[in-house]
């Protein structure tokens, strides 16, 4: 099992040098605007005030936009949808204790980064 996983990984890695720089500032891009839908979901009200609730539902298409582009362009989906689904749980996290004031304890970020591992491992198996 471990000599599968790091075969897988050092595929990966080989993989990622060979990447041209647009594939990185497109999901960069993505991860920006992931952030942008954390902070201005609260502000929405339940989608009851306009104006966040159109920067949130921008953000929304714009990102899943990008992915789709990402993705039509040779970007293997098994890599970039379990590095996504991870990075989500994270940027909601960090979006929250450092803008919001909610608290980060040690056993709820023990939590987040086993589960984003065990999600990036399942993808890379």
């Amino acid at each position: 099992m471990l000599l599968i996983l790091s075969e897988k990984l050092s595929l990966l890695a080989s993989n990622m040098r060979m990447l041209p720089f647009w594939v990185y500032a497109a999901y960069a891009c993505n991860l920006g605007l992931m952030a942008v839908w954390h902070v201005f979901i609260r502000k929405t009200a339940g989608f009851t005030v306009f104006m966040p609730s159109v920067i949130v539902l921008a953000a929304g298409i714009v990102s899943n936009i990008i992915l789709a582009r990402l993705i039509y362009k040779g970007i293997p989906q098994s890599l970039l949808m379990p590095l996504t689904v991870a990075m989500g749980p994270l940027i909601a996290i960090t979006v929250g204790t450092l803008l919001f004031g909610e608290p980060a304890s040690t056993a709820r970020l023990t939590c987040l980064f086993s589960a984003i591992a065990l999600i990036v491992i399942a993808g890379l198996v």
